[in-house]
């Protein structure tokens, strides 16, 4: 079974600037299950891809980019939005460390998420509005949707 440690654990040093969740998954993952294809003892069409957390997020990506893949286990993965889960998260390591300065933390960054999910996001947005300053991918036509990753017929790099 092959795995792989992403990218920014196993050379964070190594990674541009604007590396998306697409960048660092999909490539390693699809590089993964192509050699499985190639072992006599695995049958091709019944090879599923498991990811955990973030894996886990982004399997259903990984495997809109090879409909060959069977299916999917998915390990704590989030189901949430990931701007709704970064403010869910920040809220509970606020309470659990509490520290000057928290509330406020917490409060910025659940204005960037609503922004998130506000009519007016656009690839134009500056990074600094957005949550962990995350810019949109340039070019992009996305809009905020909860349908992710079908995104009703947009882009799926959104």
């Amino acid at each position: 079974m092959p795995r792989f440690d992403k990218a920014t654990f196993a050379h964070p040093d190594r990674l541009p600037q604007d590396i998306t969740m697409a960048d660092e998954y999909l490539p390693p993952a699809l590089a993964a299950v192509r050699p499985l294809r190639q072992q006599p003892e695995v049958a091709p069409d019944r090879i599923h891809l498991l990811g955990h957390s973030m894996g886990g997020k982004a399997a259903p990506r990984i495997a809109a980019a090879d409909p060959s893949i069977a299916g999917l286990v998915l390990l704590a993965a989030d189901a949430q939005p990931m701007h709704e889960a970064a403010v869910r998260v920040a809220r509970h390591l606020a309470a659990l460390t509490p520290r000057p300065g928290a509330d406020e933390t917490v409060a910025a960054l659940a204005r960037q998420a609503a922004l998130v999910a506000a009519p007016g996001l656009t690839p134009d947005t500056p990074s600094k509005l957005l949550p962990l300053g995350f810019p949109l991918p340039t070019g992009s036509t996305c809009a905020p949707t909860t349908q992710w990753p079908r995104q009703q017929g947009r882009p799926a790099r959104c």
